[in-house]
Parts: C-alpha cells; sequence; structure tokens
C-alpha cells in the first residue's frame, strides 16, 4: 500500500529533446530553441493548462531544447501509445537512430519506438514512467550551381566558348560572404 501511495502522485511524462547535429553526428547545438513537437493520444490524456486533451502542440525553448508532455492516468493505469510529430524546419533534416525517428528512454533504459510518419514516433508511457526521448535533424547540404558567362570586347560568350588563355576562378566561402 506504501508503494501505492507513493507512486500515487508521480505520473508518466514524456519529454523530447530536441538537438542539432553536424555531418558527423556530433552535437553542436544541445538546447535549440524554436522546434515544434505535438504529441497526441487515442484520448484526452495529455495534460494542458489543468485540463486535459488529446493533442497538444509545444515549441522548445532557447533554454532547453525540450518540451514536456505529462499523461494523466486518472482514468486508466494502462500504458499509453504517444505519438510525437516534429515540425520539421525549412533547411533540416531528421536524422534517423538505426533507422528509428527517435530515441526513448527510462531511466536509462532504451524503450521501443515505433516510426509515425516520415518525421514521428510513437512510444509507450506507463503512469510512473518519465519517457526520454532524443530527436535529431542537422543542416541540409545546399547545392551551388554556377554558369560563368563571359563578355569580351562587347560579345556574351558561354564558358566553353571563350578564347584559348582566358581562364576564371571562383572561390566561396562561409554564409553571408562571396568572393571571386
Amino acid at each position: 500500500r506504501l508503494a501505492e501511495l507513493a507512486t500515487a502522485a508521480c505520473e508518466g511524462t514524456l519529454t523530447v529533446v530536441k538537438q542539432i547535429v553536424d555531418e558527423n553526428g556530433d552535437v553542436v547545438d544541445s538546447t535549440p530553441g524554436g522546434w515544434e513537437f505535438t504529441a497526441a493520444a487515442g484520448a484526452p490524456v495529455i495534460r494542458n493548462n489543468g485540463a486535459t486533451v488529446s493533442e497538444l502542440s509545444q515549441s522548445t525553448p532557447e533554454d532547453s531544447g525540450a518540451v514536456n508532455f505529462g499523461i494523466d492516468f486518472s482514468e486508466d493505469q494502462s500504458p499509453i501509445a504517444v505519438t510525437v510529430t516534429e515540425t520539421q524546419q525549412a533547411g533540416f533534416e531528421l536524422v534517423p537512430f538505426d533507422s528509428a525517428n527517435a530515441q526513448c528512454s527510462i531511466d536509462g533504459q532504451p524503450v521501443t519506438v515505433t516510426n509515425a510518419g516520415e518525421y514521428g514516433f510513437t512510444v509507450d508511457v506507463g503512469p510512473s514512467d518519465i519517457v526520454s526521448c532524443t530527436v535529431q535533424n542537422r543542416e541540409t547540404p545546399s547545392d551551388i550551381t554556377v554558369d560563368k558567362e563571359w563578355v569580351i570586347n562587347g560579345e556574351d560568350l558561354s564558358h566553353a566558348e571563350r578564347p584559348a588563355g582566358w581562364d576564371a576562378q571562383l572561390t566561396l566561402t562561409g554564409p553571408g560572404s562571396q568572393s571571386g
């Protein structure tokens, strides 16, 4: 009975931690703000300002890069499948964990995650579970195409039509600057 009383006030939660990684998978931003996640359940069990809803969207704050969804188990003590979907931002792509859209754990122990669409995942949350899931993104590579055109003595020429001995070199530098 004592264990039941001790855990009665501790209801399950699901925390989603956002990370930005580089092309090597190294974390370059562990607290990115402004990333939106929507949690959905088959019933109104997600806590929202004293009420419960079946779907809730939250954005990661700059100081933590994480959102937390409280789950209400007052009606049923069975684990609840919660689906979380990320709103993808332009210029980024989801980085899967061994083909899973997220990596989740309870007390540091991995738990099963099922992909839900291109940017979502489903995980079970039990009445006293504190589930933590990590979602990673990286900036998408940029493509640059340069079509050099020449104007020699007032005549427009493609790069292939330029006279012998006429050469050019293009150099690109970081964002916001260019040369060449």
